[in-house]
This record gives C-alpha cells, structure tokens and sequence, in this order.
C-alpha cells in the first residue's frame, strides 16, 4: 500500500488535477477574493451611506421647519387673535 502525502490536513496528488486555474485567485482582475469584490463591496457601502446622509440631511430640513414653526406658534396665535 502507498503511502499518502499529507498538507495541513489534505491529501495531495500530483498532476494536472491539482493546479489552479489563472483566473481563479487573488490576482488583480480574478474572482474568488480579488481586489473586484472589495472595491464593489465598499462600492456599495460607500452608495448605501451617500443615500443615509441625504435622508438625514431632509429629515433634518423638515424637522428644523418643524421646530422654527412650534417656536413660532404663540406669536401667530397672538396675531390672530389681535385680528393682524
């Protein structure tokens, strides 16, 4: 019986099999945990943060036009009592 050659755990064989594809790896233009995935992925992180600024920033525009008007309210209720 032959023996196996173990690595961290796997068996190894020798052969055409066994080598990697080019495209597969971490290499500039390929998958599987290339720079790709990382730059679409702050990409869209990036996106997603862009749009919660621009809602906060409404949000605030609203509410602040909500405060200036409560802040408001005694002197336009004093105003239409007077009939001004």
């Amino acid at each position: 019986m032959a023996k196996r050659q173990r690595s961290k755990g796997r068996e190894t064989t020798s052969g055409p099999a066994q080598q990697r594809p080019q495209g597969i790896g971490g290499g500039p233009g390929g998958g599987g945990g290339g720079w790709g995935p990382l730059r679409d992925s702050i990409r869209r992180d990036v996106e997603q943060a862009i749009s919660a600024l621009a809602f906060a920033d409404r949000l605030h525009t609203k509410m602040d036009t909500q405060r200036r008007v409560f802040l408001d309210f005694p002197r336009a209720m004093e105003q239409l009592r007077s009939g001004a």
